[in-house]
């Protein structure tokens, strides 16, 4: 089956996810919404990032960067749903769980103003013109040089892709306390899953296991870099007492270094599955 033949319709039911989350969004329905537009918004960009040879570099990247507005502007929403999340599971003093109880609920507010922004980029036209932009891209025709096999180019983009992620990896044991590799892993991780999950159906059962390691390492590194970000926003944090904030930095760094533990050897089965 040729490119033009596989990508457009199946594309086409990602970007119909997207309006849907778009919608939920903009009308506060969906408890997981914003989450489900992120994610579409992500699938989307890694997919397309993966025929840039086939429909033109300088079209992809102008429809892919169109949407990337959304991921900017939720940005903020995404941190304050881990931030919540996280903290409501520490064992935190009376002193401190009294000062972080306080603290959300004035950053409630400000999350309602964000939400609001976000509302405002989703009412307008970015994101329905680059998904029009991608239709008008599907209509043109192909060069036939261009239009190659679709388990040829799956297993190319997914061979590139699992050597990306290797590398951003380096030692694993390394990687999880270095806060710059563990980042730029997470993001190869989720492109690898993404493009995986797109062309399974072309992928050899034996090989799926590189979309399953990129799935559990998207995971772990995730809720690790997640603590590093909330242990790096707090030591910053002066509206917070000082001594509240040293046992929330103490309780986040206990967590961290437990999870970093659980994670080690989870971690080192995936890559072990990349390197097969």
């Amino acid at each position: 089956m040729k490119v033009s033949e596989y990508f457009p319709a199946h594309v086409r039911a990602i970007y119909r996810e997207i309006r849907r989350a778009r919608r939920d969004v903009l009308e506060d329905t969906g408890e997981d919404a914003i989450h489900d537009l992120r994610v579409g918004v992500r699938r989307l960009r890694s997919i397309l990032r993966s025929v840039r040879g086939v429909f033109g570099e300088f079209h992809v990247a102008t429809i892919s960067s169109n949407i990337k507005s959304v991921i900017e502007h939720s940005n903020a929403l995404r941190d304050a749903e881990v931030l919540r999340k996280v903290l409501k599971d520490l064992a935190l003093v009376p002193h401190a769980a009294k000062a972080v109880e306080t603290w959300l609920r004035e950053h409630g507010e400000n999350e309602k103003l964000v939400c609001g922004e976000l509302k405002v980029e989703l009412a307008g036209t970015s994101v329905n013109h680059a998904l029009r932009q991608l239709d008008a891209l599907f209509s043109l025709p192909l060069r036939s040089s261009r239009d190659e096999e679709v388990e040829e180019l799956a297993l190319r983009v997914l061979d590139r892709q699992r050597r990306k992620l290797l590398k951003a990896i380096g030692d694993e044991e390394k990687s999880i306390c270095d806060f710059d590799r563990m980042h730029r892993a997470r993001i190869e991780a989720k492109r690898l899953r993404y493009v995986g999950e797109f062309y399974v159906r072309f992928v050899p059962r034996p090989l799926r296991r590189h979309t399953r390691a990129a799935r559990t390492l998207q995971g772990l590194f995730g809720d690790l870099h997640d603590l590093d970000m909330l242990m790096q926003h707090f030591a910053d944090d002066e509206t917070i007492d000082m001594t509240a904030r040293a046992d929330l930095l103490l309780r986040l760094s206990e967590k961290r270094s437990a999870l970093a533990a659980e994670s080690m050897k989870p971690i080192a089965r995936a890559v072990k599955a990349l390197r097969a």
